[in-house]
């Protein structure tokens, strides 16, 4: 059962449920040298961070060995998000 959870999970990073999630900002943010503001909605595209070589290696090759424990802890917590993540 574990190997299949693996599997799932990678199916999901691939090919996410939901593509995009919108946030409200509660305070300003800084991001990249940009501010955005407080009271601003931004739009987070979980497709494009499943997808980002810098949190996967070979980001388009299906590989649920991703998903062993010693390979999740390397990686930001945010990096994975199949539904969503973080307050709401």
């Amino acid at each position: 059962m574990i190997y299949l959870e693996r599997v799932i999970k990678e199916t999901l990073r691939l090919f996410p449920v939901g593509p995009v999630i919108g946030r409200y900002l509660s305070k300003d943010v800084t991001l990249s040298n940009h501010i955005l503001p407080k009271d601003s909605s931004v739009i987070i595209s979980i497709l494009h961070l499943h997808r980002d070589p810098d949190f996967w290696s070979n980001p388009l090759t299906f590989n649920p060995d991703r998903f062993l424990p010693e390979e999740v802890t390397k990686r930001h917590r945010y990096s994975y998000l199949s539904f969503s993540g973080g307050p709401r």
